[in-house]
């Protein structure tokens, strides 16, 4: 299930949890995507994600591997690249950058 332009988590919070490294997760491959697009780390990749605006929501959709689990998909752009960010809070209540890509 999608839905589109909404978000299921209030953005403020997951910022916040991903500003703080202890409730903080960076997946593998997210990392992966943002040092291909010149982000050289994971504080890189949390300034991008603190400048994320509530209206580049691109949609919400279920987790594939842990159904019942929400992911939120923002569009933006930097000066270089149009990046596809997305964002979870986890079950134990860390902020999650899923992926973190050019789209």
């Amino acid at each position: 299930m999608q839905k589109y332009g909404v978000a299921h988590y209030d953005l403020d919070e997951i910022k916040e949890l991903l500003d703080d490294p202890g409730t903080r997760i960076i997946t593998r491959e997210s990392r992966k995507g943002a040092v291909r697009l010149g982000y050289a780390g994971d504080s890189d990749m949390v300034r991008r994600v603190q400048k994320l605006r509530k209206n580049e929501i691109y949609k919400t959709m279920e987790a594939e591997k842990c159904p019942g689990l929400w992911q939120d998909v923002y569009r933006t752009s930097d000066n270089a690249f149009r990046l596809y960010i997305k964002l979870q809070k986890a079950v134990n209540g860390k902020g999650v950058i899923i992926s973190f890509k050019e789209r």
